[in-house]
């Protein structure tokens, strides 16, 4: 009988480890939004089990107004998180002696019973010749004002270099974080450089491979008492 129970845990263990865990292609959680559209008061997206509130956006210089950003939930390896991306009419781009800089803030929050261990920018959708130059600069809070939890994250591309990806470990983990970043392309004076998309996730507790982990064990204990 104990051997019967044990058995059905494990199987729970793994219809939810299967549940969360997806592969390296993102999957689309509803439909895009303006950036401009959360920017009221009391607006907010949710994905998975996170709560994005109090988005902030300036724009100064050649970068995009708020109405032709588009915002989206998004699972990557289990994981919940927003991609940014431009409408087809418009992104961050830059030529010659031009700058497009943009502030962006946010805040989220995990699902109760959840929490926030590390975060991850992404950037794929950036390109530069010459002394063009794209980069994203983030920090990350637990409280306003307050000190860093994380940062600066940071992804650059250029013509000669790049570094797409940054995580960073939340140690504690959190329940809710505040992240604060500026998305910056300049042509440098003789380059040009774009930004189209960029991705944002937060590794959640428990995390899917965590899961995973706990269904091979249980079957190890299973196989180990059917032979003894």
């Amino acid at each position: 009988m104990a051997l019967q129970r044990l058995a059905r845990l494990v199987l729970l263990c793994a219809v939810l480890a299967a549940a969360s865990v997806v592969s390296a292609d993102q999957l689309n959680l509803g439909t895009p939004q303006t950036l401009q559209s959360l920017l009221g008061d009391g607006a907010s997206l949710h994905a998975g089990d996170k709560l994005f509130t109090d988005f902030s956006y300036t724009p100064s210089g050649n970068a995009p107004t708020a109405d032709v950003i588009l915002v989206q939930g998004v699972q990557i390896d289990g994981n919940y998180g927003l991609h940014f991306f431009m409408s087809p009419v418009a992104g961050w781009s830059a030529s010659g002696s031009q700058v497009a800089d943009g502030a962006l803030d946010f805040k989220v929050t995990a699902d109760a019973g959840n929490q926030i261990d590390g975060v991850t920018l992404s950037m794929p959708g950036a390109s530069a010749t010459g002394t063009g130059a794209v980069s994203i600069v983030e920090n990350v809070f637990n409280q306003i004002p307050g000190q860093a939890l994380a940062g600066p994250l940071m992804v650059v591309s250029t013509a000669n270099y790049s570094v797409l990806s940054a995580t960073a470990a939340m140690d504690p983990a959190q329940s809710f974080l505040f992240c604060f970043k500026n998305v910056i392309v300049q042509g440098g004076g003789n380059g040009t450089a774009s930004v189209s998309d960029f991705y944002q996730v937060f590794h959640q507790i428990p995390e899917p491979a965590s899961l995973s982990l706990l269904v091979l064990g249980g079957l190890a204990i299973i196989r180990r008492r059917r032979t003894s």
